[in-house]
């Protein structure tokens, strides 16, 4: 079995690839990634053969990614970034891909790529805090505090809980003035991450998890990285039932069947309760966290592609809810 990993320059492709050699060792693993910078082109622990290739938004990228998945006999690619998810997902809607892979139809990964489009839909269901396009008309309607980050992608990027009128003036001046933010109620609470595995519609796999603490948060103006360094493998359905509610709304309303890996993020509100306030097309950065508690989707998924093994739902229940840390240079681990 031949496998591509795109973006092995995150920390995400690493736990994917890792989550496969857990159960697949025999399986050849080819990664790929846009900067020649990029420390894992060079990891042959965990990669047999690495490429420094285009980014998603060149001319030239799939004429080189092709000749990858053709000399390399691809059976199947993990593709990871959410901005490559796209780009696939785009092919996918009018011609056939190059080897076999997950994405989300692209009308449906589009809506989730768009914070505030996700808001919209999940308002009226009461499964989010209230979200605006920044505007002042928007601020008076939330009032101090309230969060603000910017309308798409990673979560954590341009994000800061605002307190006053001066706050705004300094983020606004260090993001340039720029006009894609969104502003939300300001949630004290726990943050948690679900994820959701499906295939034609069908649920597979689902886990959920917390997040404690996070690498580098000292220079996040938000105390958010990208990345959790500590964190808590749970047993919570209702995080699971609020997640599959959530993404039933939005596929209903793109009418496409879900197809993919999501994770659904939420924050609690002043009562504990969690609220949703993000959908990605992607898995979590810690998703080889799952797969050390036994829950590996990584697995589930090249069953259930290559082997057409749509195994009855496996509900992420853990035998134990062990916290999970890393550092920088150190692999996740779970503590017991």
């Amino acid at each position: 079995m031949n496998l591509l990993f795109s973006g092995i320059g995150g920390p995400t492709p690493l736990g994917v690839a890792k989550s496969v050699k857990k159960v697949f060792p025999d399986a050849k693993l080819i990664g790929v990634d846009g900067s020649k910078w990029s420390t894992s082109l060079y990891n042959s622990e965990i990669f047999d053969k690495t490429y420094e290739v285009e980014s998603g938004t060149s001319t030239n990228y799939w004429a080189v990614l092709e000749n990858i998945i053709v000399k390399e006999n691809i059976d199947f690619a993990f593709i990871i970034p959410e901005t490559e998810v796209i780009v696939w997902s785009e092919r996918q809607a009018f011609e056939k891909l190059p080897c076999a892979t997950l994405v989300p139809d692209i009308e449906l990964a589009r809506l989730c790529f768009d914070k505030l489009k996700v808001a919209d839909v999940l308002a009226k269901i009461n499964l989010t805090p209230r979200t605006f396009s920044y505007s002042r008309e928007a601020i008076e309607k939330i009032g101090f505090p309230f969060w603000i980050r910017v309308k798409q992608g990673a979560g954590a990027l341009g994000a800061l809980k605002i307190n006053n009128n001066k706050d705004i003036e300094t983020w606004l001046t260090l993001h340039g003035n720029r006009a894609d933010f969104i502003v939300s109620d300001y949630l004290p609470g726990r943050n948690y991450a679900c994820k959701m595995l499906y295939v034609n519609g069908r649920l597979l796999q689902t886990a959920s998890a917390e997040r404690i603490d996070y690498l580098l948060s000292a220079a996040a103006p938000s105390g958010i990285s990208g990345m959790c360094a500590r964190g808590k493998l749970l047993n919570r359905q209702d995080l699971v039932e609020k997640s599959k509610l959530a993404l039933e709304s939005v596929s209903k309303v793109v009418n496409r069947p879900l197809h993919g890996m999501f994770t659904v993020d939420f924050k609690e509100n002043n009562n504990g309760d969690p609220l949703i306030t993000e959908i990605n097309i992607r898995p979590v950065s810690f998703n080889y966290a799952f797969t050390l508690g036994g829950v590996n989707f990584a697995e589930t998924i090249l069953n259930a592609i290559l082997k057409n093994q749509l195994e009855p739902l496996k509900t992420g229940v853990f035998e134990k809810e062990s916290y999970f840390i890393r550092g920088v240079d150190a692999p996740i681990r779970l503590i017991p």
